[in-house]
């Protein structure tokens, strides 16, 4: 999601025509609209995971078993070298910070992954994972 001041754009895929569709939240409300073939909504519930302010830290846990795929991954996410990525599943260390909003795909990367993280302050949205995409609110929508 990027960030313009108050308001946050990202595009997206529309559910009925698969067309090139728009996000914004603009407080106090969230739009979706196609440009191809018109579908839209508006709401105004969020999801506390784009409410939340905070700052965390994701922590690499040590020993964990080194991989092409993780290593491409982590260099990746902290534009360190494969080098550095390396010494991070082994000895463990920080990765990134961020909002929640900024960091939940990539944790769910990492978990995917098999990369023993730790996340502080506490992650609190392992039960109720969600996409950046906010794909759940096209689904709870178009299911009604």
């Amino acid at each position: 999601m990027k960030r313009y001041g108050v308001i946050y754009y990202q595009e997206a895929i529309c559910p009925v025509c698969k067309g090139k569709a728009i996000f914004t939240w603009e407080p106090p409300g969230l739009t979706f609209e196609c440009s191809k073939c018109g579908y839209s909504y508006a709401t105004s519930y969020f999801h506390p995971l784009d409410e939340d302010q905070k700052e965390y830290t994701v922590f690499i846990k040590p020993n964990n078993v080194v991989t092409k795929d993780k290593l491409m991954y982590l260099s990746s996410v902290s534009s360190k070298n494969y080098i550095y990525c390396k010494s991070l599943l082994i000895n463990g260390g920080e990765l990134l910070k961020g909002k929640s909003y900024e960091i939940n795909d990539r944790i769910d990367i990492l978990i995917n992954k098999d990369i023993s993280i730790d996340i502080i302050p506490e992650w609190k949205y392992f039960d109720d994972p969600i996409e950046a995409s906010h794909e759940w609110q096209i689904k709870k929508k178009t299911n009604r």
